[in-house]
């Protein structure tokens, strides 16, 4: 169960980040968990990883910190070392830069978009889940309004197919028809904020971001969605 730490004043969180810890918040437990990010501790923080006895990531490039979240340019991503899943589940509170020209990429292989590693990123209109079956490149998308902060989370079972992509904060899901396994496409690593293409033309808003081994059931889906929507409120972000 990793426990983040944070500095608060009265109600409100301070308003940049890499404070002592005065106050502790606890994930609900997941024995698969490989990787949980925050960012609401700023720039000095956004390698941490809080997964237990997991190793801390890499920041490639400098993101903004406009407030208690961090901007993830063009070319600038957090490199966190866990190898690509070939099952298991992410979940990630994110949003479309506010006047960005640019799409966002939440959480991601090193793959890529082009070379169909798992994927969770943001198209002109939709939300989409890319991963890699015994058949070629699947793809499952939410119409989804990326223009504000909210909470996703995707399913993706090793077998049988049922890929299912959730924007939590507007009730919406979507689930892959087929039913072809799950295909781990090599040795890469998840990247969180961006994904390797070409141009490096990722640019998105990121407050948190989890990886895990485990393909959540639906309870398990709930109590790591409350465990986000609380945290998140506590910098004053609604999801």
């Amino acid at each position: 169960m990793p426990t983040v730490t944070y500095l608060r004043a009265r109600a409100e969180s301070l308003p940049t980040g890499g404070h002592p810890p005065v106050a502790a918040y606890t994930q609900p437990h997941d024995p698969g968990l490989l990787a949980t990010y925050m960012m609401t501790g700023g720039v000095g923080l956004a390698t941490r990883n809080y997964a237990a006895g997991a190793s801390d990531g890499t920041l490639i490039g400098v993101p903004e910190e406009p407030g208690r979240y961090l901007r993830f340019g063009p070319s600038c991503y957090v490199e966190t070392g866990v190898p690509e899943i070939l099952g298991g589940s992410m979940m990630a509170i994110g949003r479309k830069t506010p006047g960005g020209s640019m799409l966002p990429a939440f959480i991601g292989s090193g793959r890529g978009v082009e070379n169909a590693g798992v994927a969770v990123f943001g198209g002109s209109t939709n939300l989409v889940l890319q991963v890699q079956t015994v058949d070629g490149r699947e793809q499952i998308a939410l119409t989804t309004d990326q223009s504000e902060w909210f909470l996703m989370a995707a399913i993706i079972p090793p077998t049988g197919g049922g890929y299912v992509l959730h924007n939590l904060t507007a009730g919406q899901s979507a689930t892959y028809s087929g039913t072809e396994n799950r295909v781990n496409t090599g040795d890469e690593t998840m990247l969180i904020g961006g994904l390797y293409t070409t141009p490096h033309a990722w640019e998105g808003d990121m407050l948190l971001a989890t990886i895990s081994a485990t393909v959540w059931d639906a309870g398990q889906l709930a109590d790591q969605a409350a465990w986000a929507r609380s945290y998140a409120a506590d910098f004053g972000v609604a999801v």
